[in-house]
């Protein structure tokens, strides 16, 4: 009955860049992740640099536990720096290096070479105990990260680095020594979810 001739074009869509902000009062469920998350954050550890990945699936609510512990008062009280990145799947290692860098200065350094990049970091947060979140990391290629990898070790004992990601291998690839694997919610927490964007701004 139904015939299809032909796909004439299909749109490639595009990701979108997630950023630190999120009303926290309209996170449903993932409490024992976000307080195992919070833990892994606030306890003392002697790896270093120490890494924690979050993975899971597409929409599963990995970028949404990231924010949740970025906006934490007892996470930012932990840290002096804070910064916040979204990678995405190219992995543009001169813009993460230049936001990195925006986020610990303030200003975005009008340096050509990559190098130059990664050594600014270096003396950046040199003395500092940081907390770098790189949201949505998809390339697990060990010799495009090494160089990230080295110029963070110039932080303080303490610091940590927070990956999201869909693909185990790039928590892998990274060395974590922590790794939350988000599942789907329980019916219940779905539940609350469905009925609060069904009935928005109705009487339930």
């Amino acid at each position: 009955m139904y015939k299809f001739n032909e796909i004439r074009s299909v749109g490639k869509s595009e990701r979108i860049q997630n950023t630190s902000f999120v009303d926290v009062s309209g996170i449903y469920g993932r409490d024992e992740d976000k307080n195992t998350l919070l833990r892994m954050l606030c306890e003392s550890s002697e790896q270093h640099p120490h890494i924690i990945s979050i993975i899971g699936m597409r929409g599963i609510g990995k970028t949404t536990i990231a924010q949740f512990v970025f906006n934490n008062n007892e996470v930012i009280n932990n840290f002096d720096k804070v910064m916040w990145v979204c990678v995405l799947e190219s992995f543009d290692e001169y813009k993460i290096a230049k936001t990195i860098i925006e986020t610990l200065e303030g200003s975005t350094p009008n340096l050509g070479a990559l190098e130059s990049l990664f050594q600014r970091i270096s003396r950046s947060i040199f003395g500092n105990k940081f907390l770098l979140i790189l949201d949505d990391v998809w390339l697990d290629d060990y010799k495009t990260w090494e160089p990230f990898y080295h110029c963070l070790k110039n932080g303080l004992r303490g610091s940590k680095s927070l990956i999201t990601t869909r693909k185990e291998s790039v928590a892998r690839m990274m060395e974590s020594v922590d790794i939350i694997v988000v599942k789907v919610l329980p019916d219940e927490e779905c539940w609350l979810l469905f009925r609060r964007l069904a009935f928005f701004g109705r009487s339930q």
